[in-house]
């Protein structure tokens, strides 16, 4: 679904392009390289959501939000809340999720429609090991909290040991390793254009 709405701006540009994407658009990212190969120079993915079976990311996902919860649940509540989202979303709320207000705020910006399709037909139906034996890994950069809670390192570890030619940088962070390390970051897919990998 995604993959598809962004497909067109790959035509756009005059050579191969640089795509970075982090949690769920890491694995859009991964998704557009596999089906345009061609049209991309280098992928940096940043806190690939990767899980060895849908079983392990339902219950891996359920763990981290209430709201994953209730959708992977198939609860009623799940789309109410999500139509309650504009009292949600205050920046009264965001201390207590942890989160920054700007970051709280784009969270709800979602409808129960794009949530529940992304969580359902994007995070839980991705292959990504299917989506990396279709490319050339060598020009793959992955960058991993090392506590990350949402997408566990130990699971992109595995795809490390089951395809060595991938590049992982593992950082000291959890999931928003960009909001922590935003320089960082920004230098790392600079050397990753120039040196070709992290």
């Amino acid at each position: 679904m995604h993959v598809h709405a962004l497909a067109p701006i790959l035509a756009e540009p005059d050579g191969p392009v640089t795509i970075v994407g982090h949690s769920m658009g890491a694995l859009v990212a991964l998704g557009l390289y596999a089906r345009f190969p061609d049209r991309v120079k280098r992928l940096t993915v940043i806190g690939l959501p990767y899980f060895p079976s849908r079983a392990l990311a339902e219950a891996s996902m359920s763990r981290v939000a209430l709201m994953n919860r209730l959708v992977i649940g198939r609860s009623w509540l799940a789309p109410a809340i999500c139509y309650m989202k504009d009292l949600l979303a205050l920046p009264v709320f965001a201390p207590l999720a942890g989160m920054p207000v700007d970051l709280y705020r784009d969270y709800w910006k979602h409808t129960w429609t794009s949530f529940s399709r992304s969580l359902f037909n994007t995070l839980l139906a991705s292959d990504v090991a299917g989506l990396l034996e279709k490319v050339d890994r060598t020009r793959i950069s992955l960058v991993h909290g090392r506590h990350d809670p949402i997408a566990p390192i130990e699971h992109v570890r595995t795809l490390v040991d089951r395809f060595p030619d991938l590049a992982l940088r593992e950082l000291k962070g959890g999931h928003h390793l960009y909001l922590m390390y935003p320089r960082l970051l920004n230098r790392l897919m600079t050397e990753a254009l120039t040196e070709g990998a992290v």
